[in-house]
């Protein structure tokens, strides 16, 4: 049976149908701005995702530094050493002092005060040797690094210790210090900014606990740790 076609071919300059034509420039323009804003949100997401993985890090680094540092001096606390009376007699004169002082006092640095701590301790870590036994004079203290910037050292001098000064050889516990407070307690729990337990201001005794506020960071990030320490021995301070 033969088959007879009805379509008719087109006419001469008629435009052609959209089944058998391509893109026009205008849609293709319009598919690639669309492209670009896509690959533009991806690579903007990924460079998110590792700026803020690289922060992480760096935060990570500050708080396990900050647990170490405050670790350290909680343990240095928690095993204080302090003369009792009758032992102890307050001192005649401004020269003589108490070989286990208990000392909280700001020092400068630049433009800015920070805490300086001293006090006896039975926790010494000699230089290269597993701690030992016996009481050391023990200075948490601040110092200017050799790119500016702040760090707290731990100065450690077993008993009898020497006149304290300040050495580049003390191990560094925390960098990029930013602020250091030391807040003390007496026995009816008043906070004192400062403390010397050979001043008859605080009746030539020890407090019964010690608040420590560290700031670590650079004007870009910073972040504040805090810890308070319960003394397990005191001198009771006089009337």
């Amino acid at each position: 049976m033969a088959v007879i076609s009805t379509s008719r071919p087109p006419k001469r300059g008629a435009p052609p149908s959209a089944a058998c034509g391509g893109f026009t420039l205008l849609e293709i323009l319009v598919a690639i701005f669309i492209f670009a804003i896509v690959v533009t949100t991806i690579f903007g997401s990924f460079n998110s995702v590792f700026s803020k993985g690289e922060e992480l890090q760096t935060d990570v680094a500050v708080y396990e530094m900050a647990r170490r540092c405050l670790s350290r001096m909680t343990a240095d606390l928690a095993q204080i050493y302090v003369a009792q009376r009758p032992a102890y007699v307050p001192p005649a004169t401004s020269d003589e002092e108490d070989p286990y002082q208990v000392v909280g006092e700001e020092v400068l640095r630049g433009s800015a005060g920070f805490a300086r701590l001293r006090f006896a301790s039975r926790a010494h870590l000699p230089m290269g040797a597993p701690p030992g036994g016996g009481v050391a004079r023990i200075v948490y203290y601040p110092d200017e690094a050799a790119d500016g910037s702040l760090v707290l050292r731990r100065s450690d001098q077993p008993d009898p210790a020497p006149d304290f000064e300040e050495s580049p050889a003390d191990p560094i516990v925390c960098e990029n210090l930013r602020a250091m407070t030391c807040t003390f307690f007496d026995e009816d729990g008043n906070p004192h900014e400062g403390w010397d337990s050979d001043a008859a201001e605080y009746g030539f005794g020890t407090p019964v606990g010690v608040g420590i506020k560290l700031e670590i960071g650079d004007d870009q990030r910073a972040a504040v740790f805090e810890t308070r320490v319960a003394l397990p021995v005191f001198r009771e301070q006089s009337e």
